[in-house]
């Protein structure tokens, strides 16, 4: 996506085009070793052989080249069919660097105006040269991924062209330069595992073209800015990991661009309000009591509530007992435009796990989900379901819960050793 390889219609996603294309090199057996995600078993990870590796880093000799950190901090460059390790020219589209520090930053062994990709592997690289990223105004893709980086510099806000930012794993990393606000080309942003990521810019209702936040461990991080409620292509919101919310904390919604994400009482982001919505994992929001009609985004004026939402993940969310839509639950049943409001009316696939003290899924939920995929798993608090709403779904798997694991001589999957 990043690079623009994706050629597709007005009427087709990128994400659905470039998915399509994995699966057939997966065929073909292009790569192998294959990571599962454990719930929705979606392939997350994956190995190229060797020699395919190999043919194609020929194929691309002269635009794609990898550089090794040496033991006296040099550069030494390698190519799939050059021995003599030649230094890079000015045709290099594609640089990894592996092995670096610091001090091996390489800010003028390559042609940095025409790199559209830079990333680094096994590195330790605590901050980023600002006279670099000045450089590289044509960069696509950054990924600077598992290094020791705190600090960001400003400089990157002004790389227009940049679509695609992992910064995962930079556990010292605290906080992003609001400039990032300014990449209004930006698809991407991954925050995975940065510990210390206590804030995210105000702005980032800026960034019009983000497709996929993620920020699956970012266990400081106590709210998201009120601006991400606006990005209308905003498809995944992957993990909010809030386990160190502290009970002192105060929060004033009036005079803060921010949405609190303390959970007792109170408020999740409208987040039903994303038209474009596919994904939301919610894992570890420890102080999380209930679900209620702000999440919802549902108003007297609503029509639809997560219009596209497609996946939904509640996991280990060990306080939370209450779902319901709220407000629009409470209204008249003559009010008929209220009646008329569509909640998830896309969801396909429900992952509940480890939700202890959860009683009863929503009405909303119940009556309507055209759900092809379930999982409910060490919910122990939650009552009987419906068969109605069962037996419809292909796939279901009940593990240690409350549910009766039969439901008209239909199996579902039950092995208390698992739990």
């Amino acid at each position: 996506m990043s690079q623009s390889y994706l050629n597709v219609g007005e009427n087709r996603e990128e994400t659905t085009e470039g998915r399509e294309i994995f699966n057939k090199l997966v065929m073909r057996c292009f790569f192998q070793d294959f990571q599962k995600d454990a719930l929705t078993k979606e392939i997350i990870g994956c190995k190229m052989h060797d020699t395919v590796h190999d043919f194609v880093q020929f194929l691309t000799q002269n635009e794609c080249f990898t550089m090794e950190a040496t033991s006296t901090r040099g550069i030494e460059t390698s190519s799939a069919n050059d021995t003599t390790k030649p230094r890079p020219g000015d045709k290099v589209r594609h640089l990894t660097l592996m092995f670096a520090d610091e001090d091996d930053f390489p800010s003028s062994i390559v042609n940095c105006e025409i790199l559209r990709t830079l990333a680094t592997f096994d590195s330790r690289i605590t901050s980023i040269d600002s006279n670099l990223i000045r450089r590289l105004k044509r960069l696509r893709t950054l990924n600077l991924s598992r290094n020791l980086i705190w600090k960001v510099p400003e400089e990157i806000g002004d790389l227009m062209h940049l679509r695609y930012i992992d910064l995962s794993r930079n556990f010292v990393l605290r906080e992003l330069p609001d400039s990032v606000c300014n990449l209004y080309s930006l698809q991407t942003l991954r925050l995975d595992g940065c510990e210390q990521l206590a804030k995210l810019p105000d702005n980032m209702g800026k960034l019009i073209n983000l497709k996929h936040l993620h920020v699956d461990g970012c266990r400081a991080l106590r709210y998201l800015p009120k601006g991400i409620g606006s990005i209308r292509n905003l498809r995944t919101l992957d993990w909010l990991h809030l386990a160190h919310l502290d009970d002192d904390v105060v929060f004033d919604q009036n005079d803060s661009p921010f949405i609190f994400m303390k959970a007792t009482p109170s408020i999740l982001p409208p987040l039903g309000k994303l038209p474009s919505l596919k994904v939301l994992k919610l894992r570890g929001i420890f102080r999380l009591e209930e679900i209620g009609g702000e999440f919802f985004g549902v108003e007297e004026t609503s029509s639809s509530s997560f219009p596209s939402l497609e996946t939904l993940v509640l996991d280990y969310l060990r306080k939370f007992e209450k779902w319901e839509l709220g407000r629009a639950e409470a209204e008249d049943s003559c009010n008929s435009q209220m009646k008329s409001i569509s909640i998830m009316p896309r969801l396909s696939s429900l992952y509940i796990v480890a939700c202890h003290k959860l009683k009863e899924l929503p009405d909303f939920l119940l009556q309507n989900a055209p759900l092809q995929n379930l999982l409910i798993r060490s919910c122990y608090s939650l009552g009987s379901l419906p068969d109605e709403f069962i037996s419809p779904i292909p796939n279901v798997s009940i593990i240690g819960s409350g549910v009766d694991p039969f439901i008209k001589g239909r199996k579902i999957d039950y092995d208390p050793s698992e739990d």
